[in-house]
This record gives structure tokens, sequence and C-alpha cells, in this order.
């Protein structure tokens, strides 16, 4: 092992911060401002979907950390450490083990003005495998949102951010036979507005991708060419929702886009254009279930003939249930074309489904435990299944306003099928985060 390994140990014991899934009173700065699809806004009147307030949604006045006030500005730094135990870092039929230390300091700077909203973040994340220093990765990341306020019922928004990340092994993209994780880099933006019009809601806005990968080793020696899976991907999208009551309405929802790719290497053209459209229901019965509801078609036309264009019904849904004031259970499931960068399809059917509850045990106590299923489709030349289910329970636990613990597992496997199936493997994975907020 690195010679490190007691410093990060010891700073485990004294920096901070939650991975991301469990509390939201302990979540990474900039992550909620880094999610740039949905231009929605705020639902109000008949629209508001707030009866209820889940687990991890709550707030806790006596545990939630204050920030820092700089004259118009609230700013909410972070920083954490993590140590993770991984027995398959490589996702293969055969796992490699190794431990991780991550370091991750993060911050948030937002207006508290009572009309219009700013905010900017930036975020670094640094992980260290004692081991199999090759597998080390440093993703960073920065941008703001902004919204303005025009008049009743009338906004408009928009945001972008720019940031290097690193492929994960289990991802069905990351390339087998590379040395070393794949890294690339992300440049985003997008506008969007919303109109209210009493029991009338419209919402549209579009967004651009621009993602760069790097080149890496191959085994064995050689170059794998990130260049060919360079791409800039946009959307234009719209939403119609009308209010039948105060707890339920219904909308259409329409959305196009276009992948442009800049091919290196003399592939076949992966370029595509391609349109949704879906009939949905939101809706807040009592104060026992919530949810967002849509069902509707979607097709992928690929430019070159070498690719069958892709098409299927595409599914958005989210449910929350609340049982019990201290117990939140949802679940999601989706549908979509997505893309790929295998030789014999351009594109592939993801279908997607989790459960999961999140119980206050104490105030300062949150459990948590989910259940997932993900199953991806190829279409094309390539004849190829994916099944993975995957699990997870957490705890996290807050200290007080400034310090929280959280340790928990997670599990994930992959079964492959066809005449080009992928890898079959497993992974299992412990973690303990300690979290510092000013």
């Amino acid at each position: 092992m690195r010679s490190g390994l007691m410093v990060c140990v010891s700073a485990l014991a004294l920096v901070a911060t939650a991975t991301g899934a469990q509390a939201q009173a302990y979540r990474i700065p900039g992550d909620q401002t880094a999610d740039f699809g949905s231009a929605m806004g705020e639902r109000t009147g008949l629209f508001a979907r707030g009866r209820s307030t889940g687990v991890l949604q709550r707030a806790r006045p006596e545990w939630d950390p204050r920030g820092v006030r700089w004259q118009s500005l609230m700013l909410h730094p972070t920083v954490s450490a993590s140590l993770t135990s991984d027995d398959n870092i490589y996702a293969k039929a055969a796992g490699q083990a190794d431990a991780v230390v991550s370091f991750r300091p993060a911050v948030l700077a937002e207006t508290q003005w009572a009309r219009h909203y700013v905010s900017a973040f930036a975020r670094l994340d640094s992980r260290s495998y004692l081991d199999h220093p090759r597998e080390d990765a440093v993703d960073w990341a920065f941008g703001g949102n902004g919204r303005f306020d025009a008049g009743r019922g009338t906004s408009f928004q928009g945001g972008t951010s720019y940031e290097q990340t690193t492929e994960s092994r289990t991802s069905i993209s990351a390339p087998p036979s590379a040395a070393e994780p794949v890294r690339f880099k992300v440049a985003k933006a997008y506008v969007g507005g919303v109109k209210d019009l009493s029991r009338v809601r419209l919402v549209t806005s579009a967004d651009v991708r621009d993602l760069k990968y790097s080149d890496v080793d191959a085994i064995g020696g050689g170059k794998i060419a990130g260049r060919d899976r360079d791409r800039v991907a946009s959307s234009l999208n719209g939403r119609a929702e009308y209010a039948v009551s105060g707890a339920t309405s219904v909308f259409v929802s329409l959305s196009a886009n276009a992948r442009k790719y800049k091919n290196g290497s003399g592939l076949d053209s992966r370029d595509s254009k391609g349109v949704d459209a879906a009939l949905g229901a939101s809706f807040d019965v009592t104060s026992l279930i919530r949810g967002d509801v849509a069902v509707g078609y979607s097709r992928q036309a690929y430019d070159s003939a070498a690719f069958r264009d892709v098409n299927g019904t595409s599914v958005r849904g989210r449910l929350e249930y609340f049982p019990l004031p201290q117990l939140t259970v949802s679940a999601v499931a989706a549908q979509s074309i997505e893309d790929t960068d295998f030789a014999g399809a351009a594109g592939f059917l993801l279908t997607s489904g989790q459960l999961r509850a999140d119980y206050e045990f104490r105030r300062n106590i949150l459990l948590s435990g989910r259940v997932g299923y993900q199953k991806n489709d190829f279409k094309g030349a390539i004849k190829r299944t994916d099944k993975r289910p995957s699990a997870g329970v957490g705890v996290t636990y807050l200290l007080n306003r400034t310090v929280g613990l959280e340790g928990g597992y997670e599990w994930l496997k992959q079964d492959s099928s066809g005449s080009e199936k992928g890898t079959n493997f497993s992974t299992n994975r412990f973690y303990l985060t300690t979290t510092y907020k000013f």
C-alpha cells in the first residue's frame, strides 16, 4: 500500500461530506445546481405539490448548517473525506479489490433576494486507490444558474457549467481493454422559461452539451482514441399543463434532439435526430401519495444507413408515498433511447426502475435502503442485452450543525447475453464518509 495511507485515514476522521445519496442536509454544494435537465421552476398555485415533505427534503433547523453570509450572498462551503472498500475495481468477472480514499471540497454561493436568483458553485473530487494508482482520478466542476422573475407567474432561467469527469469502470460505455479510466470534459448550458396562466402552465427549455473524451492507454500497448466519442447533444423541450384541480393536472410534453459526432477515424456517422412525445399527469392525492407520470413515444433516426433507427415507448415516472411522517417510500421508472459507442449499434433502449425507502429514526439519524433494475437492449446489427440489478443501504448520523457521518453498502451485478455480450460481473462496496459544513 502507498505511504500516504495513515495520513489519509487520519484526515478521514477530521474532514467530511456525504457521497450524495443520503441526507439532503449534507449534500455536496453544487450538486443540485449542476443538474441542467429541467427549467420547470417552482410549482405554485394550482400546480403546487408540497402537501407532504419527504424525509430527505425536510428542513431540520436544529441540525442544518447556517452557512456564511457575505454581503447579499450566502456561502455554503463543504469539505469531505471518505474511505471505500471495492471488491471489483475493474468491473471484471474475476475482481480486483482495493480501498479508495476520496477528498471533496466544494462551495455554493447563492443570493438571498426576494425576487430573482443567482448561484455559482465549484467542487473538486479527488480519489486515490491504495494499491492501483493508475485508477486515481481528480474530477472538478464549476458553473452557475440564474432566474429572472419577469412578473407574476412568469420567469426565465439559464445556466452553464464546465466539468472534468472520470468514466466509471462499471459504465456500459467504458472500454474493457482500457488500461486506465477514461477522462472526459463536458460543457453544458441551458435556457428556459415558465408561464403560469391560472389553470394553464407552459414550460419551455433548450440545452446543449459538448463532450470531449481523452485518449487512454490500452492493455497490451497502443492507444484507445477518445475523439471517436466526442459529440455535441442539444435538445428543445416544451410542456403544456392543465390543472384539473388543486391536486391534479394533466400535461402534454414534446422534445426534439440532435446528436452530432466528431468522428476521427473513419467510423460510420452516428449523427442522429430524435423526437419524444408524451402524455402525463401530475398529482398530490391527500397527504399520502404524490407523483408525476408520463407515457409516450420516442424515435431516434440515424443519418447513416449502417444504423437502424431506434423507436419505442417512452416512460418517465416518479411516485412518492408517505405512510408515516418519518417514512418516505419513492419509486422511479424510465425508458429512453441512449447512444452507444459499440460497433454495429448506434443506440440502445434503456429501461430502469428503482424503489427506495428513507426513514427518520431520529431527527439526526436517517436510514435508507434501495433496490434497482436496469436493462440495456442494443439495437442494430449487434446482439446484446444487459440486465443490471442493484441494491444499497445507508445510514446518516448528524452529530451537530457542522459534522455528519455516513456509512453504507452498495451492490451491482451485470448479466450480459447475446452473440456480442459484454462482461458479466458484480461489485460490492462499503463506504464511510465524514462531512464538515460551515
